[in-house]
Order: C-alpha cells, then sequence, then structure tokens
C-alpha cells in the first residue's frame, strides 16, 4: 500500500460516516507493489461503518514487466497502444473478481487511485461514465503514454492532490474540461508517542535529521545518503541522518546513517516529534503526505527543488527550505541545524498551512461538494430529472421562464434543472452588468449561470471557474496592468471565444448557444438583450460610476443614491425572450438583486408589459433572509434607494409584475405585509447551499403556480 491508497482510505472512512452517503472500498488481496502476491484474505472487512471488499490478484508483476518498461521508459510516443495495454497487465495486479465486482457495483461515483496500475487502466474505462481518476501522478515517462492521455480524457472527472500535479496533467494531455478538484489529503491523528524508542534506536540524545518513506533510487533516497555522507566530511555537525523504511537497496547504518526498517506507525510519529527536521529528497511527488505530517508534528522540512509539488507546498507555508544541488543542500543543513528559532518559525508555518487547508472538516467539505458536482452533471446530462413533486408538471410539459441574475439565480437555475425537464427551461439573463476589459467581452451573470449548470462553477465563490488557475493575472500584476477584476486562466478562454465570435459578427445570443451546446447545457440561456446596456450608481460623493467600478473595485462598500440604465431607452430584448414569457407555463423572478439584476431586465422594452399580463402566472423569489442578502449587496441597496430592508421591501418593488412572493420561513411574520402588498405569499426555506435545498425551493415555487395556486390572486 502506497501513500495515495492510504490517503484514498482514510478520507473514504470518514466520508461512510456522513448521513445518507453509501460508500465502499475495492481492494486486492495484495499488499506488495512490486510482487502483488496475494497476503490479504479475500472478502468483506468492516471499519466502522466502511466496508473494504478484498479480492485475490489473478496475475501479479510477471517476468516479462522488466523489458516491456525499458521500452516503455526509452519513448513513450513510440509506444504502440498494444504494448501499453500489455505494460501495465503485466505490471499487475490483474483480478478478474475485482472488476466484475467493480461492474457489477450500483454506485453513482467510482474513484480509481492511482492512475498507474491495471485495475485503475483496464477496469475504468469500462465504467468511464462514472468514473473519477485520483492519478497520483508525478513527472514521468509513463504519464505521456496515448493511454493515460485516454483514460483521463474519458473519465467523468479528476481529484488531484496539488495545483502542481493538476498542472502537469493540463500540460501533458488536453484535459482542461474535465471536472477536476485539488482535494489534497488529510493528516492521520498522531500516534501515541514511545518514549523506548529513541533509547533502543540509540537516539536518546543524539540530534538528527529524518527521512520517512520508500527507500529507493527512484525517491531520492541514495542520493540523499550520497549528499549526507559529502556533508559529514565537510561539516563539523553532529546531525545524524535516519531513514524510515525497507531499502530496495543495502544501506548500511553507521555513525551518520540509521536506517530503521519496519517501524509502525507508533514509532514514525516518535521519530518525528523528536527530529529536528524532515528531508523528502523525492523529485516524484504528487503531494506528499510526510511534509504535512512532519508539520503537524512541530518540525520544519527539506524537500528537492526539482519537485514542482512539494516545493509549492513549502513556498506557499513557508514550512521549510529547498535545495537544486549540493552546495543548496549543505547550506540549508547547516541553517536547520544551527538556527532553532528559524526551525521554530517554519514548523509553525507549516502547521498553521496544514490546518487551514488540509483539515478534515475541509478536505471532507471539498470531496463531498465535489461529488454533487460530478454527480449532478451525470444526473442532469443522462437521466433527466428526480422524481418528486414536479413529476406532474414533468408529465404535462410545462414550459418554465426564469429571470435570471447571476450567483442566487445560477443556484435556483441549478436546483430547477435537477427536477424538471431541461429542455423546457429557459432563463432570461441580465447583461447590464457586461463590459470590456483587455479588450475582451466579459458577460459576468451569463457566465456564472453558464458555469454553475454545466458543473464547473466554483463552489466556494459561486461565480468563476473550479479549480482555476491564475498564472496570467498574476504574471500581468508583475508587469503592472489592471488586475483588479480578477479573470482566471480557464475563464479567459471563454471570454477570448465570445470576443472572438462577436468580432466575427455573431450575436450574444448566437454565441451563448454554441457555449451552451459545447457544456452540454440543455436549458436555453438566453441574454436579456443583444444591445449594450450599462447599470450606473450614483455614490455619494463620488457621482456616477459604472457597476463593475462600484461592485468589484470599491467591494460596493459605498452608499448609493441612484441607479440608471445607459442605453436601456434603445435596447430591444433578445430572440425569443418576449416569445419564451408570453407561453411559459410559469415565469419565476430568481432571487437575484432586484436592483441591478432583475430591474434592468424588467426596463428593456416590453419585458415588463409581458409580466404584467401575465402577473398571475409570476412567481418571485425574495433574496432576503432575516433582513440581509445572502450574497451581495441587495439589502442595504434597499435601505439606501428609500425601501423597507426585508422581503416586504422585495414585495413592493414586484407587486406589479408577480402575483406570488415566496419568502423565508425566518422572515413567516412578514406574510401579512406582503398580502397587503397585494401578492399571494408562499413561505418556506428559500437557502440553496445544497443542490437538494435549491431543488426543493423550485419545486415549491412551481407548485404554488402550477398545481395548488394556478391563476388565483
Amino acid at each position: 500500500m502506497g501513500g495515495a491508497e492510504n490517503a484514498v482510505g482514510a478520507l473514504a472512512r470518514r466520508i461512510a460516516e456522513i448521513p445518507g452517503w453509501q460508500v465502499c472500498v475495492h481492494a486486492t488481496c495484495a499488499t506488495s507493489s512490486t510482487s502483488w502476491t496475494n497476503e490479504e484474505t479475500p472478502g468483506t472487512e468492516h471499519y466502522g461503518s466502511l466496508p473494504v471488499n478484498r479480492y485475490l490478484v489473478n496475475s501479479g508483476r510477471t517476468e516479462m514487466w522488466p523489458s516491456l518498461d525499458s521500452r516503455v521508459q526509452s519513448g513513450t510516443s513510440s509506444v504502440d497502444p498494444a504494448i501499453q495495454d500489455e505494460f501495465f497487465f503485466h505490471q499487475g495486479p490483474v483480478s478478474n473478481d475485482l472488476a466484475g465486482a467493480v461492474q457489477a457495483s450500483q454506485a453513482d461515483l467510482v474513484f480509481f487511485a492511482p492512475y498507474l496500475f491495471w485495475p485503475t487502466m483496464a477496469v475504468a474505462p469500462l465504467v468511464a461514465e462514472r468514473a473519477v481518476i485520483i492519478p497520483a501522478a508525478h513527472d514521468e515517462p509513463f504519464l505521456r503514454l496515448s493511454r493515460v492521455g485516454d483514460l483521463l480524457k474519458q473519465s467523468r472527472g479528476l481529484v488531484y492532490g496539488s495545483r502542481a500535479e493538476q498542472q502537469l496533467l493540463q500540460r501533458t494531455h488536453p484535459i482542461g474540461h474535465i471536472p477536476s478538484t485539488v482535494l489534497g489529503w488529510g493528516i492521520e491523528p498522531p500516534s501515541a508517542t514511545d518514549p523506548e524508542l529513541l533509547e533502543s534506536l540509540g537516539l536518546a540524545d543524539q540530534p538528527y535529521a529524518l527521512c520517512v518513506g520508500r527507500i529507493e533510487h527512484a525517491k531520492g533516497s541514495l542520493g540523499l545518503v550520497d549528499f549526507w555522507r559529502t556533508l559529514k566530511t565537510r561539516s563539523a555537525t553532529n546531525l545524524r541522518l535516519v531513514l524510515v523504511g525497507n531499502p530496495s537497496v543495502e544501506i548500511g547504518s553507521d555513525d551518520d546513517v540509521l536506517v530503521a526498517r519496519g517501524l509502525s506507525d507508533e514509532a514514525k510519529w516518535s521519530l518525528l516529534h523528536h527530529a529536528d527536521f524532515l528531508i523528502n529528497p523525492s523529485a516524484l511527488e504528487s503531494f506528499s503526505l510526510v511534509l504535512f505530517e512532519a508539520w503537524t508534528a512541530g518540525i520544519p522540512v527539506l524537500v528537492n527543488a526539482h519537485c514542482e509539488t512539494t516545493r509549492t507546498h513549502v513556498a506557499e507555508a513557508q514550512g521549510g527550505l529547498w535545495y537544486r544541488n549540493y552546495p543548496e543542500f549543505e547550506v540549508a543543513v547547516e541553517r536547520l541545524a544551527s538556527d532553532a528559532g528559524a526551525r521554530n518559525y517554519m514548523a509553525k508555518n507549516g502547521k498553521i498551512y496544514t490546518e487551514a487547508n488540509y483539515g478534515w472538516d475541509t478536505l471532507v467539505r471539498r470531496f463531498t461538494e465535489f461529488c454533487e458536482h460530478v454527480a449532478y452533471r451525470e444526473k442532469v446530462f443522462s437521466d433527466g430529472p428526480e422524481p418528486g413533486l414536479s413529476s406532474q408538471i414533468m408529465s404535462e410539459g410545462r414550459r418554465i421562464t426564469v429571470l435570471a441574475g447571476g450567483v442566487g439565480a445560477a443556484k435556483f437555475l441549478r436546483g430547477l434543472l435537477a427536477v424538471h425537464p431541461n429542455e423546457l427551461v429557459t432563463a432570461v439573463i441580465n447583461v447590464a452588468d457586461d463590459f470590456r476589459l483587455h479588450g475582451l467581452a466579459i458577460s459576468p451573470d451569463v457566465d456564472t449561470v453558464t458555469y454553475t449548470l454545466s458543473g464547473l462553477v466554483n463552489s466556494d465563490t459561486g461565480w468563476g471557474r473550479i479549480d482555476e488557475s491564475w498564472r496570467v493575472r498574476d504574471e500581468l500584476e508583475r508587469l503592472g496592468g489592471q488586475t483588479w477584476f480578477n479573470l482566471g486562466d480557464l475563464d479567459l478562454a471563454l471570454h477570448l471565444y465570445r470576443t472572438q465570435r462577436l468580432g466575427e459578427g455573431a450575436t450574444l445570443t448566437e454565441v451563448t448557444f454554441e457555449v451552451c451546446e459545447k457544456l452540454g447545457i440543455k436549458a436555453q440561456l438566453l441574454p436579456a438583450s443583444n444591445h449594450q446596456i450599462r447599470t450606473q450608481l450614483k455614490v455619494q460623493n463620488q457621482g456616477w460610476v459604472d457597476f463593475q467600478d462600484y461592485f468589484v473595485a470599491q467591494q460596493h462598500n459605498v452608499v448609493i443614491e441612484d441607479l440608471r440604465f445607459e442605453g436601456i431607452e434603445a435596447a430591444k430584448p433578445g430572440p425569443e425572450v418576449l416569445s419564451s414569457l408570453a407561453t411559459s407555463d410559469a415565469i419565476v423572478i430568481a432571487p437575484s438583486n432586484p436592483f441591478v439584476s432583475v430591474k434592468p431586465v424588467l426596463e428593456i422594452s416590453g419585458v415588463a408589459d409581458v409580466l404584467r399580463e401575465r402577473r398571475t402566472k409570476v412567481v418571485a423569489i425574495s433574496p432576503i433572509v432575516g433582513g440581509a442578502a445572502l450574497k451581495g449587496p441587495a439589502s442595504r441597496m434597499l435601505e439606501e434607494l428609500g425601501f423597507e430592508r426585508n422581503s416586504v421591501g422585495i414585495a413592493s418593488l414586484y407587486r406589479d409584475f408577480a402575483g406570488t412572493l415566496v419568502i423565508d420561513q425566518q422572515d413567516s411574520e412578514l406574510a401579512p405585509r406582503v398580502q397587503s402588498e397585494g401578492m399571494r405569499v408562499l413561505v418556506t426555506d428559500t437557502i440553496m447551499d445544497t443542490r437538494d435545498r435549491a431543488a426543493a425551493l423550485a419545486e415549491a415555487a412551481l407548485g404554488e403556480i402550477l398545481i395548488s395556486g394556478e391563476g388565483k390572486q
């Protein structure tokens, strides 16, 4: 069992404890990655709530593998796919029972880790529509094989250990469009220390540096020993190097180097706690869990700078040093050995970094949100809507149109598409936030809805791309360019495409259709207009400013006195906007900002007239809960523009256009006052922090119009 397998097992045990989640592990009976000999008993064993199913290995690493390995490593681009298949088969571990069990599984998602072995390379393609790959990859020849590219490109999703691993794979194969997350791995709580261990190893009064992991040439261990012996001939340091693991070649123990074989986890943690620092000499790491174990134990680390993953961890954490060659190694060791203050400072930084980024609560949340994203894409784009209250609506082919802004509307639409036929849903999306930056045409609300419905949105922010990188922005900032509006590298691709197509004469509606088709969105996304509209706000003591200046550059931390929409008089509704509103069975005003998201749509010629005529078919959802907006400045804008800072204020804005207002349970006491505005009121849960809660809100709102209250005032 390697680091990736242990890390996946630790995560699985925690996910299995979450109510409503069913998790099981499929593994072989082998424990050695060099022989794949059956050592465990086949069958099922439970670890708390987690069942682990073990299957016999039919074929391990065969005598044909070494020659195939040499062939592959000599030049991956020229290796025939049939030879690649032989390479993975003879590397093993081949288990027909495991393959059969995975294929028969009814799981929504099947995770495979790591990429390099037969169970992933051969079995994942059999369940490609459910397969999520955890590559655990580093820069090595095998990664460039075409079969590996095929595996990654056809997978449902990808889980990376680090940003560096993600960038490596995306440089190697065209997989930037595959849903992915940079997860990392959690640290198991330190075991109790063994007070007698140091004495038994002769380390009770001996300062030492520690190296933990496989002791082999590929992991840099032999090079580390050579560096260390050179250091001892040149330096007066009394440090000893302790290698924890089982060497693949014989390394003798002496006064300079100690090899500690076959130690327990408890013993490992004992050595970590008492070491001066940890050294990881490997240039081939996808995450390097031992760095975080060292920081958890309270010691700094020294890493090989040729490993982008570990160097990035250390740089971001400020938890240690790195070296590129022997002179840098010697300087780093001397610094860490002689400066206790520096050691303590780095160790403290590393511990803070570990707890902030790789604590189990953070990892479990990140993982479950990613699972929901990927499973949601599978559900929406393959299986259709879930059964529920909307089954009656579904059977009658009811068409729904949603007036949409950004984040709140996107969450609502995500829930709606989970319970209603996607092709029967239309979103009319605000474009008054649109602007140009760096010569690029940017449509923030259209993009937020697009990313959310395609499963590509950053769930932490509610906007932008999941697992975005920022290399262009960072370089632009270094050069002194404008970076007040964050444009990620993946996000830039969409803006470049939109700008190109608009320059070729396409309309915004046409470009949006093209993007939706490429991203698999079956709902119809309609920009409210193809004409330019610009929201402007009159800011106290400043005068009129553009929306993005107010919202992004000034973080909406200023008082506004008025707003207007430049170009609104000449703007015409986009194609199909009015016909969609006129023929829909229900119209929903999403829980978006009423002033800067909904109002500019309503003021486009003809839109408000249709809503007034069809008022009984219109339901609005209040974006205010308990006197506050869940995101953005809507509640403050209500107050600044002379309205009540609650759902009554929303009712006074929408009463001419919507017959029903949905308000949150926290505001149930406001229901009579909403009714006094001439609106029917539905009190329900309007907080959409999960897809299921958003879906329940969609069903409640649509049920109010289409089932229980059609045509009533």
